[in-house]
């Protein structure tokens, strides 16, 4: 994949976290197709996935100011690096 359509699939990830985020429901439909373009994305740069390294890394979000803002200010309001951590959780870790 490209560096411009990796860049263009992050950028509907954020998309599709708003429109999750929006329903408020973290088992919602939004946030289960925002949790399997999560996993389409990783797959693109790890040679090998687990269920447990998304949940690891999401959980990294949270612990990291850094990237805690980066997700809150991408989505343009607060908690969208816990809204991803709750939807992989929901749909990534079964």
């Amino acid at each position: 994949m490209s560096q411009e359509r990796f860049k263009a699939f992050e950028e509907a990830i954020f998309i599709q976290l708003k429109k999750a985020m929006d329903t408020n429901n973290t088992s919602s439909i939004e946030a289960k197709k925002l949790a399997t373009m999560y996993k389409e994305w990783l797959s693109y740069t790890w040679t090998t996935y687990s269920a447990k390294a998304p949940i690891g890394l999401v959980t990294m979000y949270l612990e990291d100011s850094r990237f805690f803002a980066y997700y809150d200010n991408r989505v343009g309001r607060g908690g969208g690096a816990q809204f991803l951590k709750d939807a992989v959780s929901n749909f990534l870790t079964k």
